[in-house]
């Protein structure tokens, strides 16, 4: 109860899955909130009072397969509930998007349509009229989740990643078994890949971006083309 209430200058707010409840005017008399992203599927329980006194044209982002729950319920239903998820069509296949920060803009390429054959990710993309910068490849987070973003997908032979992509997630490219060609931008802002992020493909050589300084676990595990790796000169580190 009363959480962030009268926090008159935050502007916005992310709330996990995890959450199942959330309090008497928890955010009441947050004037400037004008973006919630809630990654919670099923409706958290919300006492009416929760959003009292927020802006009228307030955003908030859920999963896009909860739009009509969150549209049905008080008192989330107040407000503009908007499908976080997009899905940009290209050349025959379409990536999926979800966002991550509203404040930077910011987005992830969360997943694919089709049977893409080489990909090239853009730098930014539009959601509801506001541009949000591409800066993560979606990975997951343990075994038991679904895989990354392009995990398994066997027809993928070439990538390319744009310079505004800081993180590769765990798995992200893994099981990609005709992918042989991973290309970053001149001006890469990379900085992490996780692990597993290029196992069980036909890479025989890839150039890592001087700008990473963390590379997990078995990010090459079972490449049994792999030849070569070049590493830029600067500050890479590696776990192992």
């Amino acid at each position: 109860d009363w959480a962030f209430s009268y926090c008159s200058s935050l502007t916005s707010i992310e709330i996990p899955n995890s959450v199942t409840s959330i309090g008497w005017s928890a955010f009441s008399r947050c004037s400037s909130l004008t973006s919630i992203i809630c990654h919670a599927e099923n409706v958290p329980e919300t006492k009416s009072s929760a959003f009292n006194g927020c802006p009228s044209d307030m955003i908030i982002y859920v999963p896009i397969n909860s739009v009509a729950l969150y549209q049905a319920t008080e008192p989330w239903n107040n407000y503009n509930i908007v499908g976080n998820n997009s899905i940009i069509d290209y050349d025959g296949y379409s990536l999926k998007f979800e966002i991550t920060s509203v404040e930077p803009a910011e987005c992830e390429v969360s997943g694919y349509l089709g049977e893409p054959t080489a990909i090239t990710i853009p730098s930014s993309i539009e959601i509801e009229g506001i541009e949000f910068s591409v800066t993560s490849i979606k990975g997951r987070l343990n075994y038991t989740e679904k895989g990354g973003a392009f995990e398994d997908c066997s027809s993928l032979t070439s990538v390319e990643i744009p310079n505004s992509v800081t993180s590769i997630g765990h798995a992200a490219f893994s099981r990609c078994s005709s992918l042989i060609n991973i290309t970053f931008g001149d001006n890469s802002q990379l900085t992490s890949i996780g692990v597993h992020a290029f196992s069980f493909t036909a890479i025989a050589s890839i150039e890592i971006p001087n700008s990473v300084t963390f590379i997990d676990e078995h990010v090459f595990n079972y490449c049994s083309d792999l030849e070569s790796i070049v590493v830029e000169a600067g500050n890479t580190v590696y776990d192992s």
